[in-house]
């Protein structure tokens, strides 16, 4: 192998390449290792990129260096997909459990054999993501996995269905017993979205209503345009169809701003409020800047659209009148904010793409009884990149509630 890759000119990334596999193939890990990572950095063909960073993610596992080996794996994995997408998991998912992260590793070998499994991919599939909700140290900063598997569909449930309230058919799941917290979810999002949330909460003892906003997944609109009103009003129908006179409410984005109005216009139906990630005027917003994290989002609010609404192919209509309200609404000035007598728990990411962190700064200022919270680590999609970050502050708000 030596005197045929001498052949090619010095500095090939191709012959480090080889060199890299021979050493390996004979259990030669600490030199191969150099040599995998000096054919990267040449420039190895893209047909063999992807190849030569599962063997050096595997090399550096056997060294010792399995944290090293799995942020190798997951760079690669956010670039285009090919033929050794099902080889990467793999290798990812052993990496994982050398790491103690044992059921976030099984989680990943399932997710690849689903795919060849068409009898039982759905289910394999549902079984994977379960998996994520209880795996400790799980993570999902980059959204990949969302992005490709949405988040764990929410546990079943026979107290579900439809209202039909104020021109519109407004879709719910309750789940357990104890407290009610009804989980409002984010713009172009639905209530699969707190698929994370629901057990941790059930678990903790708390009865959960998630709502598919009006318009949103499995819910329906009339004519009239978006409002955080008009959503408050379907809420509040939702609750008093299952009998719940006052409930704590988690608001994610706009949903924080379906739980700020319903915290003005019903005060003695809320306990509490935790606000995430949103604003009550336009000068709470930052210049919108795209990211792909952002873009695998909208990519699967754009998938479960298709999936769930009863207007399938009006995907792009309902972006550009949810965007309408949001350019528009909400609208709270100070002696607004003044006048709130529920608890608020203002909660701000550290890596927030869309809400200033002073106008969080100065919401808790302003709302009395309210105090701000910081989540390490996360962005605007914290409920489905460290949900552990999340489920907790959601119980510390949750126990004060109570």
């Amino acid at each position: 192998m030596v005197a045929l890759t001498t052949e090619r000119p010095q500095g090939d990334a191709r012959a480090a390449f080889e060199l890299a596999s021979a050493d390996d193939s004979i259990g030669e890990e600490a030199s191969a290792a150099p040599l995998y990572e000096a054919a990267m950095r040449l420039g190895l063909e893209p047909s063999l990129r992807r190849q030569a960073s599962i063997q050096l993610a595997s090399t550096l596992r056997n060294l010792g260096r399995a944290d090293e080996g799995l942020a190798l794996l997951h760079a690669e994995r956010l670039q285009a997909s090919d033929d050794l997408d099902d080889a990467l998991a793999v290798f990812e998912s052993l990496l994982l459990a050398d790491l103690g992260r044992e059921r976030e590793g099984l989680s990943r070998a399932l997710g690849a054999m689903a795919g060849h499994l068409p009898r039982y991919r759905r289910s394999v599939t549902n079984y994977a993501k379960a998996l994520l909700t209880t795996a400790v140290g799980f993570s999902d900063d980059d959204l990949f996995l969302f992005a490709r598997d949405g988040a764990p569909e929410l546990p079943d449930t026979t107290d579900r269905g439809h209202i039909t309230h104020d021109g519109a058919r407004i879709w719910y799941a309750s789940h357990g017993t104890g407290p009610a917290v009804v989980l409002l979810h984010g713009g172009l999002g639905h209530a699969g979205n707190w698929g994370y949330q629901v057990p941790a909460l059930l678990a903790a003892g708390y009865r959960t209503v998630a709502i598919d906003s009006r318009g949103h997944g499995r819910s329906t609109r009339d004519d009239r345009p978006y409002s955080y009103e008009l959503m408050a009003g379907d809420v509040l129908a939702v609750l008093d169809h299952l009998s719940i006179d006052r409930a704590a409410f988690v608001g994610w984005s706009d949903g924080a701003c379906i739980a700020l109005v319903l915290a003005d216009m019903a005060p003695e139906r809320a306990t509490g409020v935790m606000f995430f990630a949103c604003n009550v005027d336009d000068t709470g917003t930052l210049p919108f800047v795209g990211t792909p994290v952002i873009d695998r989002c909208f990519s699967r609010h754009g998938k479960d659209y298709a999936a769930l609404s009863a207007t399938p192919d009006d995907f792009g209509p309902f972006v550009e009148a949810v965007g309408a309200m949001q350019r528009s609404q909400p609208n709270y000035g100070a002696a607004d904010l003044a006048t709130l007598s529920r608890p608020f728990t203002i909660v701000q990411a550290e890596f927030e793409e869309f809400i200033r962190p002073e106008h969080a700064r100065y919401l808790t200022a302003t709302i009395p009884s309210a105090k701000l919270v910081t989540l390490p680590g996360v962005s605007h999609f914290a409920p489905l990149q460290r949900p552990a970050t999340f489920n907790a502050a959601v119980l510390e708000f949750l126990k004060a509630q109570n």
